[in-house]
């Protein structure tokens, strides 16, 4: 019985009737210019990194789009430190309320700004909002 060691690649490509076959009869043949395309196509495994090399270089090329998920990453920290403000307020106001705004006093700080002009404006109205409410309580 035959075992199986590996898979490889892609076999030779033989061209015309195999031996021992009739010239009519049936059989499988590649014409010699299908042999020899198919000689020259390259494996899929040389293309892939060709593309992942490609997609990095445009990756590279824009940082300013990496720098805007940043931002707005941010500005939703911003968002969710605000939201937890509100419910520490609905609810009672203790130490909870204090280390919440000092978690928001520490992100509007470092808050970046964005390249986007219409991000910049959103993380700017976030920004004022949550300067607003650290007023309001003498931070």
């Amino acid at each position: 019985m035959a075992t199986i060691d590996g898979v490889g690649g892609p076999g030779p490509v033989r061209t015309g009737r195999r031996s021992g076959t009739a010239q009519g009869g049936p059989g499988f043949s590649v014409a010699a210019e299908q042999a020899d395309a198919a000689a020259d196509a390259t494996p899929a495994a040389a293309v892939a990194p060709t593309v992942l090399e490609a997609m990095l270089g445009l990756q590279e090329m824009d940082p300013t789009a990496e720098h805007d998920r940043r931002a707005r990453r941010h500005g939703q920290s911003v968002l969710a430190a605000l939201a937890a403000l509100q419910a520490a307020l609905l609810g009672s106001p203790d130490r909870t309320e204090s280390a919440t705004l000092g978690h928001l006093a520490g992100l509007v700080a470092t808050m970046p700004q964005a390249a986007d002009p219409t991000l910049a404006s959103v993380l700017s109205a976030v920004r004022l909002r949550a300067m607003v409410e650290l007023a309001r309580r003498g931070i």
